[in-house]
């Protein structure tokens, strides 16, 4: 992270052998962790950030807004 932080680059930004100085575990395959959708993927947690918990935050939400706005019609009514 420093490396990158040095750099003002993500970390995807830093070349192969810059990474390797780092540590000599990282494989050309690093590029393909670091990609956005992978990142947000492994993040499959309530409340997560991955595109299946996005989405049922998204339902949850519009049910709810539906939920309370049907009640502010029938309190007005």
């Amino acid at each position: 992270m420093r490396a990158a932080l040095d750099k003002s680059c993500e970390l995807g930004g830093l070349s192969l052998d810059e990474l390797q100085n780092i540590d000599s575990h990282f494989a050309p395959d690093f590029y393909e962790f670091v990609k956005l959708a992978n990142v947000l993927a492994i993040h499959d947690v309530p409340g997560g950030t991955a595109p299946a918990r996005v989405r049922e935050a998204i339902a949850a939400a519009r049910k709810k807004v539906g939920m309370l706005a049907s009640q502010e019609v029938h309190a007005h009514a």
